[in-house]
């Protein structure tokens, strides 16, 4: 937990949070893949 005096000096910290829970924490829904991994081998089978 971090704590900020100000909401723009915090924006950079939960932008980051974000781009990593959405981007790279592996979830069970993707067989524990990143959406950016899966997204990656979709494609590819695709080709």
């Amino acid at each position: 937990m971090n704590k900020f005096r100000a909401e723009a000096s915090a924006e950079p910290s939960i932008i980051g949070y974000l781009a990593f829970y959405n981007g790279k924490r592996p979830h069970s829904k993707l067989g524990y893949q990143s959406p950016l991994q899966f997204e990656r081998d979709f494609y590819r089978k695709a080709v």
